[in-house]
């Protein structure tokens, strides 16, 4: 009988027997994953400021639901990818009964952000907020660490361009939550590239 274990020499391992079905991957493939790039040091900062600050709030308040970027949501059954915002915030009422899901998110969070990393393009950040609005999404902040700037996006309105002076505002989605831009950016003369 031939040995079928892969050497350090072999560049593939051996095939499975036919005669065994394959289970479906448990994990999606990059294919089907849809999100920001993978975050630089000054992005991280930028989320963690605002997971803290918006999290805390939603908890304080029994809001909902924030979680951070390796949570997955599958907009629509359509399309054969998976969005990956930076933070995401689900209301209350959308949580099960049962607790936080243990798979994939059905459907737009109410509130995604997308923290921007260097050289990322904006228009993906603008389509992936289209496309969040469109299948159930009430807010999305794409905020630009770089620009020190966010923009706010909702339906049937235009998107509105912050400076880091202007506060982000949870309006009717997390009512009362605001924080000021410039409090998510870590002083100018410490951001290195």
């Amino acid at each position: 009988m031939a040995d079928t274990k892969p050497t350090r020499s072999s560049k593939t391992p051996p095939a499975a027997p036919q005669s065994r079905a394959q289970p479906p991957p448990l994990e999606p493939t990059d294919e089907e994953l849809r999100g920001p790039l993978p975050a630089s040091a000054l992005a991280g900062v930028v989320a963690a400021r605002l997971v803290i600050r918006m999290g805390g709030f939603v908890e304080e308040h029994n809001l909902g639901i924030c979680g951070t970027g390796g949570s997955a949501f599958r907009l629509d059954k359509a399309f054969d990818f998976l969005h990956l915002p930076t933070l995401w915030f689900i209301r209350a009422t959308r949580v099960p009964a049962e607790g936080v899901l243990r798979s994939i998110w059905p459907g737009a969070p109410d509130i995604a952000v997308d923290v921007l990393s260097s050289g990322e393009e904006a228009s993906a950040a603008r389509a992936r907020a289209t496309e969040y609005l469109d299948n159930g999404g009430r807010l999305v902040w794409v905020i630009d660490p770089e620009r020190r700037t966010a923009t706010v996006y909702r339906l049937s309105a235009a998107p509105q361009v912050l400076q880091e002076d202007d506060e982000l505002d949870g309006r009717d989605v997390v009512r009362g939550f605001t924080v000021r831009l410039r409090d998510l950016f870590p002083p100018e003369e410490r951001a290195r590239t």
